[in-house]
């Protein structure tokens, strides 16, 4: 019986490639990019990035234009006005509310604008930082975020409003408050322009907004850093007298103050030391909450960066403080 050698026979039309080659057309094709051609013909890629390009620029000048603006936007500013009788707004009010007021700047609860004669801020609350996020409206199973989200939006809203009642009254003298306006009036008949970052003017029905008219007072920590740094200790302290007196005045009210910065929070002039942000005062319920907390709470604060400043200064601070907590025996 013969046998006949096994031959390896290929079919036609097949050619054996090494992988990841091209055969040539004649067989099946082994690279990605060919894989890739093959599902996203050109004229689709070319579609997508197209899509991807202009959803890029779109989101860019959108960007721009917010940094531009610094997020301010006039019906961020229609906070709810309650049905609570308002205090009449003084002369002074009156008259400081004729001008134009141009934006300053933004903090966690208002945007601030200064008056032409930069004598006065008129303080709009962000609304819409208590509101619910417009993508959290429109998700319906969200049912327990939207509804904790509420709960959350509602105490930190009565914190502002109880903080603001705070500022206005007990605390007038240190706040330098010169209107609150957060109820319902119609007595006022008068329309206040703001001018936003980009020169846009706004016109408020003061009858109808809620807003804060306060003293404009240059910032206590540069002043303070200032006198330090020329040696003017005798600035130094006259400044610091002033702010004691007013955390002084604060803790005999047993307000305490959920911000302690100082480097931000605080004003000084010739009339004395003033509170600018008004968003964060309270009444502590839970010890420690004597007014001994309340005044170190605060000035502990200070001491620490004053001991990083000038060790001498921040000693004699140190004994001031223990003076006036001395008057509390």
């Amino acid at each position: 019986m013969i046998r006949t050698p096994l031959l390896e026979i290929e079919p036609r039309g097949f050619e054996s490639v090494p992988f990841g080659c091209h055969s040539g057309g004649r067989g099946i094709p082994l690279k990605l990019a060919d894989l890739w051609q093959t599902i996203y013909p050109v004229g689709m890629r070319r579609f997508f990035y197209a899509i991807f390009v202009m959803a890029a620029v779109v989101f860019a000048v959108g960007k721009s234009w917010h940094v531009a603006k610094d997020g301010f936007h006039i019906l961020r500013t229609h906070f709810p006005l309650e049905e609570t009788p308002t205090e009449p707004l003084s002369k002074e009010a009156l008259a400081a509310l004729q001008q134009n007021y141009r934006y300053l700047g933004r903090g966690h609860q208002c945007y601030a604008f200064e008056s032409t004669d930069g004598l006065y801020v008129l303080k709009l609350i962000r609304a819409d930082r208590y509101e619910l996020p417009f993508w959290l409206k429109q998700v319906s199973w969200l049912k327990k975020r939207q509804k904790k989200k509420e709960t959350d939006i509602q105490r930190r809203c009565q914190f502002l409003k109880a903080s603001f009642v705070l500022a206005a009254h007990p605390l007038r003298s240190v706040t330098g408050i010169v209107a609150m306006h957060l109820g319902k009036t119609s007595e006022i008949h008068h329309t206040a322009t703001i001018i936003d970052r980009l020169g846009r003017r706004y016109y408020l029905d003061l009858d109808q907004t809620a807003f804060i008219l306060q003293k404009k007072k240059a910032l206590m920590m540069p002043q303070i850093a200032e006198a330090i740094r020329s040696k003017n200790t005798e600035r130094a302290k006259l400044i610091l007298n002033a702010f004691l007196e007013l955390i002084q005045i604060r803790s005999n009210h047993g307000i305490f103050n959920k911000d302690p910065s100082f480097l931000k929070n605080f004003g000084y002039d010739a009339e004395g030391a003033f509170q600018i942000d008004i968003g964060s005062f309270y009444y502590k319920t839970t010890p420690p909450n004597t007014t001994r907390d309340a005044f170190r709470e605060t000035t502990h604060h200070v001491f620490v960066w004053l001991h990083g400043q000038n060790a001498t200064l921040a000693d004699w601070f140190q004994d001031r403080c223990e003076e006036i907590q001395k008057t509390w025996d």
